[in-house]
């Protein structure tokens, strides 16, 4: 008989079972909202608890808050490698219900039933899925036979921090196949990591690169419209935004391909990016360098040009003085003649004018002469 814990006190729970009654057994290390099958002679009823049931109100919304919340959806999580299926949580996240996003995925929920996995952790339930991926093939390298593959969790809900608190316990819970055993490996994906940076593609011990991440509803509406779970969605819009035309990008086309086809692509793509990057880098450091030696040489021709013209202006100064320097010169000169002519002139006036008065004081000394001898 299927019962559900709805309360844990005193060394007791209390269990609503099938029929829709509140029974106390003894507490066997079991936690709130689990499932358990009980069996019949096991059961002890408790009078104390089926009166407090049906008369006091409280107990009862106790009990059907706790039953509300191990029945009622709560978050989910995808699980993408080709297979994709998508498991639906309660709020203690123990699985509830498990569906099959496209045909692979059938074929894989034929061999991990429902009964086996509901009301189970999700982090076992996740085990026992990749697991039973693992034995049909899907890591497997199609030339060499090497284990070789990528998955891809995402966590979702109502509570984005709770969806992103739950994929770090995914993280660190979940276990992965081994290729030597054909068996889960005793160590958590956690372990198998070589960077534990969270979101992030690694790839464990195995070949196998796994990325445990958490989804915005955004997301998870646009993947509900795409008949894809919101996981691979992350994964190939990722790939989108590393690709060199991204207006270019075939969503539909990608959305078809396998987990591990995506993570190389994208993988290559950040290669090239960081390559392209690098080479331009370079380029413009060349360029920067071509630019400086062609602006040092500009500079300079204008500075030659700029003092050839200054010496050419200089020497038509020059020039321009010199000839008026000489035309000063004789201009002086003429000035000069001129005042030297002038001078004669007046020198031979002045002689003219005092052999003149020569004469006439000789003529009038003689003539005094004259009348005193008279």
């Amino acid at each position: 008989m299927k019962s559900v814990i709805v309360e844990i006190k005193d060394g007791f729970a209390a269990v609503l079972s099938d029929n829709g009654c509140i029974e106390k057994i003894k507490d066997n290390n079991y936690s709130i909202g689990q499932v358990i099958d009980l069996e019949r002679g096991k059961v002890k009823k408790s009078k104390k608890l089926a009166i407090m049931a049906s008369t006091a109100a409280t107990f009862v919304m106790l009990c059907g808050a706790g039953v509300w919340a191990s029945t009622s959806p709560y978050s989910y999580v995808s699980l993408d490698v080709n297979p994709s299926i998508e498991f639906t949580l309660n709020r203690f996240d123990r699985v509830l219900s498990v569906e099959a996003v496209n045909p692979d995925g059938e074929e894989i929920l034929k061999k991990v039933s429902l009964d086996e996995i509901k009301y189970e952790k999700v982090d076992k339930a996740l085990t026992e899925a990749i697991n039973a991926i693992y034995e049909e093939g899907y890591f497997k390298d199609d030339v060499e036979g090497d284990v070789e593959g990528g998955l891809v969790i995402a966590t979702y809900g109502q509570e984005e921090e709770e969806s992103e608190e739950l994929a770090e316990e995914i993280k660190e819970n979940i276990i992965l196949p081994t290729e030597e055993t054909d068996e889960t490996n005793e160590t958590p994906i956690d372990d198998n990591i070589e960077n534990d940076e969270y979101a992030e593609n690694e790839e464990n011990a195995e070949g196998i690169s796994v990325e445990v991440t958490s989804v915005g509803l955004q997301r998870v509406q646009k993947a509900r419209e795409l008949g894809v779970t919101p996981g691979k969605l992350n994964l190939v819009q990722k790939l989108q935004a590393s690709a060199e035309n991204p207006e270019d990008f075939n969503m539909e086309e990608w959305l078809d391909k396998p987990v591990k086809e995506i993570m190389k692509a994208t993988k290559e793509n950040k290669k090239a990016l960081k390559a392209s990057a690098k080479s331009d880098v370079e380029e413009e450091n060349i360029e920067e360098a071509t630019d400086i030696t062609t602006d040092d040489a500009i500079t300079e021709t204008s500075t030659s040009e700029e003092q050839t013209a200054d010496n050419e202006r200089m020497d038509k100064k020059n020039d321009k003085n010199d000839k008026k320097d000489k035309k000063d010169k004789k201009d002086n000169k003429d000035k000069v003649g001129k005042i030297n002519n002038a001078n004669k002139k007046n020198d031979n006036a002045n002689k003219k004018n005092d052999n003149a008065n020569q004469k006439s004081n000789n003529n009038a000394a003689k003539g005094n002469g004259n009348k005193n001898k008279k």
